[in-house]
């Protein structure tokens, strides 16, 4: 079972530059307009599409919406059925991470 990671500790490593894959399993509707720094959309539904070229020795974080959304906990689930052995989960997801304080990015212009 994926380990849990927590918002202050996903920030420290995007601080430190460390070298995880981060990926956000929502629809692309919902990446562009709010993600966390440096992340990678890959809707579940595609998940299986891309393990061929995730390298199996990185570190990989999912995240989705919220604590309530389950769109992580399946998409680690897959990944380590698929033999991936350091995957974690950033289970606050969109919402915890703006609670925590910290910046999301977006590939949205805001209107006005």
């Amino acid at each position: 079972m994926a380990d849990i990671i927590a918002a202050d500790r996903l920030k420290a490593k995007l601080d430190e530059g460390a070298q995880f894959i981060l990926l956000d399993v929502l629809p692309p509707s919902s990446y562009l307009v709010a993600h966390l720094p440096g992340a990678a959309n890959v809707p579940l539904d595609y998940l299986h599409d891309v393990m061929e070229v995730l390298p199996q020795d990185y570190e990989i974080i999912v995240y989705c919406r919220n604590r309530d959304c389950e769109l992580s906990q399946v998409a680690a689930q897959r990944l380590e059925l698929h033999g991936y052995t350091n995957v974690h989960r950033f289970k606050d997801g969109l919402a915890g991470w703006k609670q925590a304080g910290y910046e999301l990015e977006s590939l949205i212009e805001p209107s006005g």
